[in-house]
């Protein structure tokens, strides 16, 4: 039997009829199998990876450092609907392009999903890449 890990939340609700108290757990939501490329023409690093099972992911974020074991900076966008996900992106391969690299310089990526509960994943292992 494979181990699971779970994380576990709680939510606070206030309603017409008092204060809620909801409690969830939730498995393992670790984004899986990184990778990160270069486009053809060199201008742009494109990372992808697959989405966990999960009917609860709401965002996924996409950090870039120049040191390895540093997480960086995120560097999609984080407002407006470009990086937001919904039950149909589950187990689904996503990608990302960045287009803001500099040729020759080598990038560490990472990812890490949120859910709608507020929930971040662990980030993914890094994986590195260099453009032109």
């Amino acid at each position: 039997m494979k181990n699971k890990l779970f994380l576990f939340g709680l939510v606070l609700l206030l309603g017409t009829s008092g204060l809620a108290l909801q409690v969830f757990a939730e498995e393992n939501i670790t984004p899986a199998n990184l990778s990160a490329s270069c486009s053809a023409d060199n201008s742009e690093a494109v990372v992808s990876w697959v989405n966990p099972v999960s009917d609860a992911l709401e965002q996924y974020f996409v950090y870039r450092s120049t040191v390895y074991g540093e997480v960086g900076g995120i560097v999609n966008p984080t407002s407006g609907s470009k990086n937001w996900l919904d039950s149909s992106s589950s187990g689904k391969t996503v990608s990302y392009s960045d287009t803001s690299i500099a040729n020759g310089t080598r990038y560490y990526y990472s990812v890490r999903v949120k859910t709608v509960g507020g929930i971040y994943s662990e980030y993914t292992s890094q994986y590195p890449v260099s453009c032109g």
